[in-house]
Parts: C-alpha cells; sequence; structure tokens
C-alpha cells in the first residue's frame, strides 16, 4: 500500500517496501514519537526518486534530530555504480549538518 500511512514499528521491528517511481520521489519520514508527524516532532527524512536508470537518494533531519545519540546507515545492498554508496551518522545527526545526495542504479537495493 502507498501514500500517506502512518505506521507505528515496535523495537526490533524491520518495515519493508519495495522501490517505485513517484513524480515527486518518495519520502520515509521517521520521528519517535506516534504521533510526531502531526505535531511536527523531529524527523528522519529517507528521500528517493527513481528517475530513468537511477535511484538519486538523500536522507536529512527536520525539526532537529530524532535519532540523536544513534548511529544512522543508509546502506546500498547491491551497490551499481561509482556513486551508490553508504550514507553513515555515528551520532544521529550528519557531520557538519551536510547531507550529500547520492545515485545508484536503478537494480540496487537501499536499507535503512
Amino acid at each position: 500500500p502507498y501514500g500517506s500511512q502512518n505506521l507505528i514499528l515496535t523495537p526490533g521491528t524491520h518495515y519493508i517496501e519495495h522501490i517505485r517511481r513517484s513524480i515527486d520521489g518518495v519520502d520515509l519520514k521517521i520521528t519517535i514519537t506516534p504521533d510526531g508527524l502531526l505535531n511536527c516532532a523531529p524527523q528522519t527524512h529517507f528521500h528517493y526518486n527513481w528517475h530513468g536508470d537511477e535511484i538519486y537518494y538523500v536522507i536529512y533531519n527536520s525539526y532537529g534530530d530524532p535519532l540523536d545519540g544513534h548511529s544512522v546507515v543508509l546502506a546500498p545492498v547491491q551497490p551499481k555504480g561509482p556513486h551508490c554508496k553508504h550514507i553513515t551518522w555515528f551520532n544521529g545527526f550528519p557531520r557538519r549538518s551536510r547531507t550529500y545526495l547520492y545515485k545508484c542504479g536503478d537494480n540496487s537495493d537501499l536499507a535503512l
């Protein structure tokens, strides 16, 4: 099921979604409070856009750093292409507050 959803995951569970095409891209938002998307709680965004034969992806925070103190890793599972790289935040936010856009071939899987 696609579209706007508010899923609550308990610790130790997983969420899997197949990469899909969307005109504006796909944005998965993560908060640590059940109604965080409704009350502007700190959010970590995993955004990707499948364009042509490449998938462009980025992670960034808004309204604060919800995963402060926790490692965050966005890893290509089957990397395809020279710009297909891991994104690692050791403390829940990017170093020097910089985020970068990366891209992989369309046969790549991404895991956050």
